[in-house]
């Protein structure tokens, strides 16, 4: 790191002034140079027009070169952070659901998130991938079965842990991919994270934090008492991102 704070080269940090202006300058000199012994070579075997058009090509290769290799080094030497999480917006239809079973009374948030899609008038769901521990298997079974005259294709994944978060992220990770694999773009897998208890909820934000997949909870209207005052609606979560180079901090932070 240099004196003004960044590990950039000093001759083309832009946050050191007298760096930049000196790395210009020499690079325009020697540019120059290789300009006039190119020149004076060329003009011995063609036309100096053609040595003009010559050197004019093979700068501009060599100048467009430079700045290829110059924005895929500043771009290798940034960092992407998390700031933020807006969760504001409804979710729309989507193709793909992914949801976790739950023990308690029915309707499930599984169940709760399902009918959002269904109720959509514009519905596009056609799967659905069913995350499950051993003491919910067979409400998951049973959630499959009782959707099955509306055209979705059910998918119980297992999930060998619920309370280790890495067995957690990689599960979900895997099912993801799942939904990749049948075709869906990222946009169109919706990862509800209502149902799960907390280290289940924190793996598949972790989870999809990629951009792999669309996070959503439910939401449920509320009246001054705290009662409900209404049906729940997915509400979609989308992480903040903020592009900054390696040496420094997010604005935010």
């Amino acid at each position: 790191m240099n004196r003004f704070g960044s590990k950039n080269p000093p001759a083309f940090d832009p946050t050191n002034p007298l760096g930049l202006l000196f790395g210009s300058l020499a690079f325009g000199v020697a540019g120059s140079a290789a300009y006039d012994l190119g020149r004076t070579g060329l003009e011995s075997r063609f036309s100096t027009l053609a040595s003009e058009w010559i050197l004019f090509i093979v700068f501009g290769l060599l100048l467009f070169g430079f700045a290829t290799i110059y924005h895929q080094w500043r771009r290798s030497r940034t960092v992407t952070y998390v700031t933020g999480i807006a969760d504001d917006r409804r979710m729309g239809p989507k193709r793909g659901l992914i949801v976790f079973v739950s023990l308690g009374p029915s309707p499930t948030a599984a169940e709760s998130a399902i009918d959002i899609q269904l109720k959509d008038p514009n519905r596009r769901l056609k799967y659905c991938w069913l995350l499950h521990s051993e003491q919910t298997t067979s409400r998951a079974s049973g959630i499959a079965q009782s959707y099955e005259n509306d055209g979705i294709t059910f998918e119980p994944v297992l999930m060998e842990s619920i309370v280790e978060p890495s067995l957690v992220l990689r599960k979900v990770k895997q099912t993801i991919q799942m939904a990749s694999d049948a075709g869906l773009a990222p946009d169109d897998i919706v990862l509800d994270i209502t149902g799960g208890i907390k280290l289940v909820t924190f793996g598949m934000a972790l989870a999809a934090q990629d951009g792999s997949a669309q996070l959503q909870y439910l939401g449920s209207p509320r009246n001054e008492d705290g009662a409900l005052a209404g049906e729940a609606t997915g509400m979609r979560v989308e992480f903040i991102r903020e592009v900054v180079p390696a040496d420094q901090q997010p604005v935010s932070a």
